[in-house]
């Protein structure tokens, strides 16, 4: 077994370059700071194996973060000539908690429109260098290393090109398994007949609709029984946004948040909820400036103030260890 310093040591180096990778130095080190030397042990060998796995990629991103830099992405494509559709595809499309890329499809009238709108992608400002390119595809790295990843297809390619860059390998691999049980192809630029016509494809629910599938929306594509249900017929209904009601797990200033009480009710208010649930971290938190029970208190105390001053229920709440101190 390792003596405590070294491993204390080897984790924090370990945590600093996860840093890089999306990974969290901050917390690693915290787990340093209070974790037996078995614990830390394990803990080693885990960051160890996510350290070898991100070797030579880039910077993660959090799926907002992700969002944000799509969405000023496909400005940027909208803006270029003989472009008439840009969509989100891939991992954030797929709402992938940490997406390994940023993808999105350009829509254009023609393949020769294609290949000009490839040449407008790879002179992105943005873009540090090109790492791959095709007349009809293009992917790119940012200075952080943010993968970046563009396909290009006619509108009537849409529907399928659309598809295979919003699901799962296996859930495309068992899409394409079906087309073929049905007589048909079916690749990423269309679904083709192997005798007679092809049904027509308007959108994604004409593709699903003629596999004999319920559509799957790209959140569900994960191969996780949604091919199954699917075939059954069975309707996939997901939560919108219109659908929260509040928000339950909420830190500010007190702790490590970045905003008020009040700046954060009137924020949730702002957006429709009806609840906001105030959760600092508690005392054991100690390395995110956690509340004692006398700071506790005066918290309650402010929040009672904010509650007569704003809509929004305010509820109280913490962040806990299961632990008779905190």
């Amino acid at each position: 077994m390792l003596d405590r310093p070294t491993v204390v040591a080897r984790l924090r180096e370990i945590a600093d370059l996860l840093a890089a990778h999306g990974g969290s130095r901050f917390k690693a080190r915290a787990f340093a700071r209070g974790a037996r030397a078995s614990r830390l042990e394990l803990q080693l060998a885990r960051l160890e194996r996510r350290r070898t796995s991100c070797s030579g990629c880039g910077t993660k991103l959090s799926l907002g973060e992700a969002w944000r830099l799509a969405r000023a992405i496909e400005e940027d494509l909208r803006a270029m000539p003989g472009v008439r559709e840009v969509e989100v595809v891939g991992d954030v499309a797929r709402s992938v908690e940490r997406p390994e890329s940023v993808a999105l499809v350009v829509v254009t009238s023609s393949i020769a429109e294609e290949r000009g709108a490839m040449d407008h992608v790879a002179s992105l400002p943005r873009a540090a260098r090109v790492e791959a390119r095709t007349e009809r595809g293009c992917r790119l790295r940012l200075g952080d290393g943010t993968r970046i990843e563009i396909v290009a297809c006619t509108p009537t390619e849409l529907p399928t090109v659309r598809v295979a860059h919003a699901s799962s390998s296996v859930h495309w691999k068992k899409l394409q398994s079906i087309a073929t049980s049905r007589e048909l192809q079916l690749d990423e630029r269309a679904l083709r007949a192997t005798h007679g016509e092809a049904p027509a494809l308007r959108d994604d629910r004409d593709l699903y609709a003629a596999l004999g599938l319920s559509f799957v929306p790209a959140e569900q594509r994960e191969d996780e029984g949604e091919i199954e249900r699917a075939a059954r017929g069975e309707p996939f209904d997901l939560v919108e946004v219109g659908d929260l009601r509040g928000f339950v797990h909420c830190h500010t200033k007190w702790s490590d948040g970045k905003g008020s009480i009040e700046e954060m009710a009137r924020a949730a208010e702002l957006r429709g909820a009806s609840y906001l649930t105030i959760t600092d971290h508690s005392k054991s938190a100690h390395y995110a400036n956690g509340l004692d029970a006398e700071r506790l208190r005066r918290q309650w105390d402010e929040i009672d103030e904010v509650q007569s001053r704003v809509g929004i229920r305010i509820l109280r709440g913490k962040v806990r260890r299961q632990s008779p101190d905190t």
